[in-house]
């Protein structure tokens, strides 16, 4: 484990961004970001619009890939159809972060010790919003509350509770403690395979385990699961050619 790789301190921001995060008040800003793959719909956008312009802090809202003049966007929110997110984490007037809980946005939030209200969609998502919650950096809602009052209560509780931003600060300080970068590690395990061509010393002990104690009991259930699916399937297909021989 070397650490997450692409989070850094953040770089200046633009000069327009800037001045629109130094105008909040001390109740700050609130980052938006779901990543370039969630697809929202004219009612999610507007749910969105609404609950985002109750808040009352600023907001930050990169909305990547939609027509952003169909979104009537409340006076504390400036939308953007891409936004710089780790200069953005970095900067002192983010409060808190509202994310897909894709991995890289995750540890880009650690890093600069920033809680996560984690909407998760898919693949990975679910997963690491379980450990949002688990790891108490944040919370987690569903996309489907986003017109609820839940979706606006759970922004609200992590803007308003200090331990969620407590616990988010403290982790950034073990992240950024290592003596070398994830990046230099990652290269020093490299380099140090290289050199010593791989040997055994450096394999895992599960490596050295035959195929059936090396299998996770998730596995074989999988497999069972398939097989008894397959089979069933099989005795259906089977009554009805012997109906329509009949």
């Amino acid at each position: 484990m070397i650490g997450p790789l692409l989070p850094e301190p953040g770089k200046a921001l633009d000069l327009e961004l800037e001045e629109f995060v130094n105008s909040a008040s001390r109740d700050g800003v609130l980052l938006v970001a779901m990543g370039t793959l969630a697809i929202w719909g004219p009612e999610e956008k507007t749910a969105m619009a609404a609950a985002l312009a109750a808040l009352p802090c600023k907001v930050i809202w990169s909305l990547s890939g939609n027509d952003m003049t169909m979104i009537k966007a409340g006076k504390n929110t400036k939308v953007l159809d891409w936004a710089p997110q780790n200069d953005l984490l970095a900067h002192p007037q983010i409060r808190a972060f509202v994310s897909h809980a894709g991995i890289n946005s995750v540890y880009e939030a650690l890093y600069h010790g920033k809680p996560i209200i984690a909407m998760p969609f898919f693949a990975d998502q679910p997963y690491n919003a379980v450990r949002v919650v688990s790891k108490k950096f944040g919370v987690q809602v569903l996309p489907s509350q986003i017109s609820e009052p839940a979706f606006t209560a759970a922004i609200l509780e992590v803007l308003t509770t200090p331990s969620y931003s407590d616990t988010a600060q403290a982790m950034s300080v073990k992240i950024r403690a290592r003596k070398r970068t994830p990046v230099q590690e990652g290269a020093d395990w490299i380099e140090h395979a290289i050199e010593t061509k791989g040997e055994p010393y450096l394999w895992l002990p599960a490596e050295d385990l035959s195929f059936l104690p090396h299998g996770t009991i998730a596995t074989f259930t999988i497999l069972g699961i398939s097989a008894a699916g397959v089979a069933g399937g099989l005795k259906k297909l089977l009554r009805i050619m012997g109906r329509l021989r009949l």
